[in-house]
């Protein structure tokens, strides 16, 4: 069954939380719809699958009607796959049927189209009915004798400004933070999703008076290049408190990138013995997968290509390299070296087009050079001849 898990708010100048149970494990899903729902490990033993007599349902054809089973151990779970149509992943790592694996708390766990991760809140939300929790003054806790050193209530709000990104484009998430304790604590931001150099944080620690709204933020910048695949992304922001370093308040957003498309083309020519070698790489500069036309032509008839079209697919930042062989049709025997145009183009199915223009040097059979030495080796024999033939004569 589904445990949904309200989110903190204000009433009447009173907290609005839920009951905090110490030694409860969640479970995170995370389906198509991006949003994320939270489950109790309540029990040792844990089934997940699509039929509805399994404790935690997974409503998707992608999943079997018994999938997986979770184990509690000393260390945290263990998960089973038991012998499911398309399994799962922990950590990059797929299950094996009927054989269990540790789930490390840091690695996600993939099943179908749903993300799962758990984590051990010791101070998490998680009964069923709300309550009304009145925010204690030091002065209260002082009468008790009970100063606290350190937060036992944050609040942390994470608002993206905007969702939809291209490569090179940047998103600031802002930052709203309540200490709901009695003390003043010291807490560091961490950041996990996306890859740290995408991130840069305003102020990685914050210190936080108690009952005192603070503001912060960071930024996401997507690359240009690297691991800016399209698709969407989930950044989760957990804040942790430097005094007990236990993760004390946890908040997420989520963006997408767009799908953006780029191609590179770089040409070199070689000299070859039957004309000239084109040697034309092409890189897929985008973060979505394309295909590509390239297209070689010339208005003279003095040359010929070995093929006129070359078909290519590329996923992501991959490239390939076509050779085009050049030839002439023919040659005259000596003077001026031609020079003849050609043209490389370069359509993909995204609506991308690249062109190239470039000349191939057509030489003579025979230069200038060679015609007048070969006229005077042939005048020398020729004179040479001629004297034996006067002194035989003579």
């Amino acid at each position: 069954m589904e445990f949904a898990m309200p989110m903190n708010s204000y009433q009447n100048g009173h907290h609005v939380g839920l009951l905090a149970e110490t030694h409860t494990d969640v479970l995170t899903v995370i389906g198509k719809d991006d949003i994320p729902r939270d489950f109790p490990l309540d029990s040792d033993t844990i089934s997940i699958g699509r039929a509805h007599d399994n404790d935690i349902v997974l409503n998707d054809y992608a999943i079997s009607r018994f999938h997986l089973r979770m184990d509690r151990t000393e260390d945290g779970w263990e998960v089973t796959d038991l012998n499911s149509t398309n399994g799962a992943l922990i950590g990059g790592k797929r299950l094996l049927p009927n054989q269990g694996m540790a789930w490390n708390v840091v690695d996600p766990m993939l099943a179908g189209p749903f993300e799962l991760r758990w984590r051990r809140f010791e101070h998490d939300a998680l009964r069923n009915s709300t309550i009304v929790m009145n925010v204690p003054s030091k002065a209260m806790v002082d009468e008790q004798n009970e100063v606290s050193t350190s937060n036992e209530y944050v609040e942390l709000g994470a608002q993206i400004d905007r969702d939809d990104l291209l490569p090179g484009e940047s998103a600031m998430v802002e930052l709203t933070l309540l200490s709901l304790g009695v003390s003043t604590d010291d807490f560091v931001l961490e950041v996990e999703g996306v890859p740290s150099e995408w991130v840069r944080l305003a102020e990685p620690f914050v210190r936080l008076p108690p009952t005192e709204i603070q503001k912060s933020h960071f930024t996401i910048t997507i690359p240009h290049t690297g691991m800016a695949v399209r698709g969407d992304y989930s950044v989760r922001v957990h804040l942790r408190s430097t005094t007990t370093m236990r993760a004390a308040a946890m908040d997420e957003v989520h963006f997408r990138i767009k799908e953006a498309h780029g191609v590179e083309m770089s040409v070199r020519q070689v000299a070859h013995k039957s004309g000239v070698l084109c040697d034309v790489l092409l890189k897929n500069e985008g973060n979505s997968a394309d295909f590509y036309t390239l297209a070689v032509n010339s208005y003279s008839d003095k040359i010929h290509f070995n093929a006129r079209q070359w078909k290519l697919a590329l996923t992501p930042h991959t490239g390939d390299q076509v050779r085009i062989l050049i030839s002439p049709t023919k040659r005259k025997w000596f003077g001026d070296v031609d020079q003849i145009p050609y043209s490389l183009h370069v359509s993909s199915e995204s609506g991308l087009q690249r062109n190239h223009e470039g000349y191939v040097d057509i030489q003579p059979l025979l230069d200038l050079q060679t015609v007048v030495l070969s006229f005077l080796v042939v005048a020398g024999i020729a004179g040479l001849v001629w004297l034996i033939l006067f002194l035989l004569m003579g």
